[in-house]
């Protein structure tokens, strides 16, 4: 569960889910992998009867909706509450933002390079990371081609826009608790 975080997390301040954006809201994107032939393979009315079938279930859908009834939409509500839940605000960064904790020279560096250009001929010799993992989200929530081959099935943005110029492009991830 650890590693999920590290992934799943800040979604309250996302606007579009997976890595080409086919999922305008956390709703919808929170039942896409149950369905996906690829991930859990599973049907929605049978993930309702395994639920429902379960009294520790029942009893968590009766606190959280006022009573015990499972359904698809309240499955995809329960799912996207969780998920808003998972943030992540006090790394080491966070608290030296903060000033109550000093980054080592070191991570100071680091710092350095992923907030410098990298331009050479202004003197500049940055990892130039910021313009794409800025902010305190670290992502800038855009989609971008990084120029890396594509697989044949995956094409990124311009399977959900249908242009030509998302050809290539992903998500920004985020580098929120990367190590």
């Amino acid at each position: 569960e650890e590693d999920l975080v590290c992934h799943i997390q800040q979604l309250a301040w996302h606007d579009g889910f997976f890595w080409d954006g086919r999922a305008r809201t956390l709703r919808e994107q929170v039942l896409m992998p149950i369905q996906d032939a690829d991930e859990m393979h599973e049907t929605l009315p049978r993930v309702v009867e395994k639920l429902a079938a379960d009294g520790r279930y029942r009893d968590e859908f009766k606190a959280a909706f006022g009573d015990g009834e499972i359904t698809e939409s309240r499955v995809a509500m329960a799912l996207e509450q969780h998920l808003l839940g998972q943030t992540s605000m006090d790394s080491k960064f966070d608290r030296a933002v903060r000033k109550v904790e000093t980054l080592t020279p070191s991570e100071n560096r680091g710092l350095q390079l992923f907030v410098t250009e990298h331009d050479p001929s202004r003197g500049l010799r940055g990892a130039d990371c910021f313009h794409c993992h800025g902010g305190m989200l670290f992502t800038d929530h855009s989609f971008h081609n990084n120029g890396l081959k594509l697989a044949d099935d995956d094409i990124g943005r311009s399977a959900v826009t249908k242009s030509a110029a998302d050809h290539g492009k992903f998500k920004t991830p985020s580098l929120r608790n990367i190590a």
